[in-house]
């Protein structure tokens, strides 16, 4: 039986993410390695060893700290923030994901609809600002 999502995931629990080879450049995460609709990650508290998330696919893992996820963004008119939902699935209880929202949507916990409309440039600045917070382990 699936576990239940828990209501929120503590500042200093770690996400880990995984991301294909042209996601990386060398240490770093890129932009592009994340998606418009929400991106997938495990929690470490139900995923103690991200080593075993890697595969041909996905050579690639990245962690970040709940509490280290951006918020505050600022591009007029709106203030834009990441934030960590917690998802489980079937085969997966430790999926999680990272959505964005305008932080006027607060408290909803889906996805910003907006977020897919936004103009290229904006959407790469939000990218980049969570991609830098991620590291490659």
């Amino acid at each position: 039986m699936m576990r239940q999502p828990d209501a929120s995931i503590p500042a200093t629990e770690k996400l880990y993410r995984r991301f294909r080879e042209h996601h990386v450049d060398a240490d770093r995460v890129l932009p592009d390695g994340f998606d418009s609709q929400g991106s997938s990650c495990d929690r470490q508290a139900y995923q103690p060893t991200p080593e075993s998330m890697r595969d041909a696919t996905y050579p690639h893992v990245a962690e970040i700290l709940v509490g280290k996820i951006p918020a505050g963004i600022v591009a007029a008119p709106n203030t834009w923030e990441f934030f960590a939902k917690d998802e489980p699935i079937v085969d997966n209880e430790a999926h999680c994901e990272v959505r964005v929202r305008r932080v006027s949507r607060r408290p909803r916990e889906e996805n910003d609809p907006k977020f897919a409309d936004c103009p290229k440039l904006l959407k790469l600045e939000l990218k980049s600002r969570l991609a830098a917070e991620f590291a490659v382990i």
